[in-house]
């Protein structure tokens, strides 16, 4: 999603969110971390594992954030209406994958931003237009 953010600002300058909507974030190099402790344990076939942060974030100050660490002030469209199939809260319960892997999240929102726009800004050429 932030990614999806992002790449509305490289390419118009807005961001569309619903501002009340709650998310959980990860960021991806938790998630590698999460399958190589998965790959090293011996878990019984079928279990199910949340790797989340268990960390509800609210989208409107979300896009405020990625509006100030860009450094510029983006006009934020709130739209009024969510998708009917779509659930408003999004949040993981990480405890049984913390207890069984030995992992937990370490990149907070905030630093997963900035690592996030570093690399955009290294891969600048993926967001241009042809």
């Amino acid at each position: 999603m932030l990614h999806a953010f992002s790449g509305n600002i490289a390419r118009n300058g807005r961001i569309f969110v619903l501002p009340a909507d709650l998310v959980d974030f990860i960021y991806i190099d938790d998630v590698v971390d999460a399958y190589m402790a998965a790959i090293e344990r011996t878990l019984s076939p079928g279990t199910i594992l949340n790797v989340c942060t268990g960390i509800q974030h609210n989208l409107g100050n979300v896009a405020e954030e990625l509006s100030g660490a860009v450094g510029v002030e983006l006009p934020v469209k709130w739209s009024g209406e969510g998708r009917s199939f779509d659930t408003d809260v999004w949040v993981g319960d990480s405890t049984q994958t913390k207890d069984l892997l030995k992992w937990q999240s370490r990149i907070s929102l905030q630093e997963g931003i900035t690592k996030m726009l570093a690399w955009m800004k290294e891969n600048r050429k993926q967001y241009e237009t042809a």
